[in-house]
């Protein structure tokens, strides 16, 4: 076990190794010519070093100067083509809606009927993706939140390992920046540096979600679209930040035994497996209607985190744009959704979590 020896090294020291490890994972992946390689290696490689003990405390700073990294990142993919294919995406709003439902319900049903999980933790197991939202919920009802939380974690973690195969399966990976000259220019730079910095605060300071990443990647678009700059950030500075979204990512299992895993995979997984299966038929079927490829509407369709979604789609090439906006409208609707449609499902009184007794107890 990792957990006894590295229990006296240095928090620093200690995620310097977890990155170390996330970039092993991403070198070996990109050496199996798998796609999303730096990202799905890092987070593979870091969720089985946590399962074994390793973990790091990631500081608050570090991980937003990641996400500052790669919203500049993704910028550079906004061009005025893409802006043009805008008036397609009402139609493909209503088709995530209702796939967004059919993913819900039928996660509901599997993880109720299949697995046997009681109502609130097979509910909250259900939600696509906004899991923060979801856990803050969840902790009003009488939910298992430890598996609610691990069963979202597995299925994020599946989904960035599962998703970049099955998009390339459907196409090819898309040139969305291909042809672009990689910006050197230390003007340049620093410009995107200082207006995606200024954006992630502003955004935060709204309170949009996911703002850190958010408000870099429409800084960053905006400079992109009317040409104060052209060209993508070099690869010295862009896979070092995917290999550490892959750390944070495979991080999430840090403290989590083997056996609570293996106990909660199967569930998990035949959950998975539902949801993608109903979000891969909703995307299919928006995709003939709407014109869009099919690989950007699965990537936008995908029940899975706002940021790692909206990242994944810029690293396979796809319009990030287009799927920032789809996975924030569901991230916005289902604030109100969720305990509206837990009152329904679990009964008017879901909220009362623990009674007097219990809370003296804990």
């Amino acid at each position: 076990m990792f957990a006894s020896p590295l229990s006296t090294v240095p928090p620093a020291l200690r995620l310097v190794l977890v990155l170390l490890v996330g970039a092993v994972g991403g070198g070996l992946f990109t050496a199996l010519g798998m796609p999303a390689a730096w990202l799905s290696g890092a987070m593979v490689a870091t969720g089985v070093a946590a399962l074994l003990g390793l973990e790091a405390p990631v500081p608050a700073r570090f991980r937003d100067i990641v996400y500052v990294i790669l919203g500049i990142s993704m910028g550079s993919g906004v061009t005025p083509e893409v802006v043009g294919r805008m008036s397609a995406w009402p139609a493909t709003l209503a088709g995530l809606a209702l796939t967004v439902a059919g993913v819900t319900a039928g996660s509901y049903l599997f993880l109720r009927r299949v697995a046997g999980w009681d109502p609130a933790t097979a509910y909250f197991g259900s939600i696509p993706g906004a899991l923060s939202m979801t856990l803050a919920t969840a902790e009003l009802s009488r939910a298992d939140l430890r598996r609610v939380s691990l069963s979202q974690t597995i299925r994020l973690f599946m989904l960035v390992a599962v998703l970049p195969v099955v998009v390339t399966s459907v196409e090819q990976p898309g040139g969305l920046v291909a042809g672009l000259p990689v910006l050197t220019e230390p003007l340049a730079l620093l410009l995107l540096a200082a207006c995606g910095i200024a954006g992630s605060a502003l955004a935060v300071r709204l309170r949009i979600p996911a703002g850190v990443l958010i408000g870099a990647f429409l800084a960053s678009s905006l400079l992109h679209l009317f040409s104060v700059v052209d060209g993508v950030l070099p690869d010295s500075i862009q896979l070092p930040a995917f290999v550490a979204l892959g750390a944070f990512l495979g991080m999430r299992f840090a403290g989590t035994s083997l056996s609570m895993v293996l106990g909660t995979l199967a569930a998990s997984f035949g959950a998975f497996a539902v949801a993608l299966a109903i979000a891969a038929g909703g995307a299919m079927l928006a995709a003939a209607l709407s014109g869009i490829p099919p690989g950007q509407v699965l990537v936008a369709f995908a029940p899975g985190g706002l940021e790692a979604m909206v990242i994944l789609a810029f690293v396979l090439g796809v319009d990030p744009a287009f799927v920032a906006a789809h996975h924030l409208a569901r991230f916005v609707a289902m604030t109100v959704v969720v305990p509206l449609a837990a009152r329904h499902v679990l009964g008017p009184d879901w909220t009362v979590a623990v009674d007097a007794e219990d809370r003296a107890e804990a």
